[in-house]
């Protein structure tokens, strides 16, 4: 995310993002949507802020992120 989208996300969801931290990676948006590069340099940037629930578990706790995994059919949205 880069200083312009981080100043857009608080202007459109200042209330939703009151207690919320938002990290900025300053990650440069010239890469193609999930790029292998691109999803590289996320996990190693964001790995440790992501968690997503443990199947294996059940109990809804949660295990760092090793991939982002994207929903099929999931197209971004352009213009956050």
């Amino acid at each position: 995310m880069e200083r312009a989208h981080r100043a857009k996300l608080l202007r459109r969801f200042k209330p939703q993002l009151k207690r919320a931290r938002v990290i900025r990676l300053d990650i440069p948006d010239d890469d193609a949507f999930m790029q292998p590069e691109l999803v590289a340099l996320l996990e190693k940037k964001a790995g440790s802020f992501l968690w997503r629930p443990s199947p294996a578990r059940g109990n809804g706790a949660g295990s760092p992120a090793s991939a982002f995994d994207v929903p099929a059919g999931y197209h971004p949205s352009p213009g956050l």
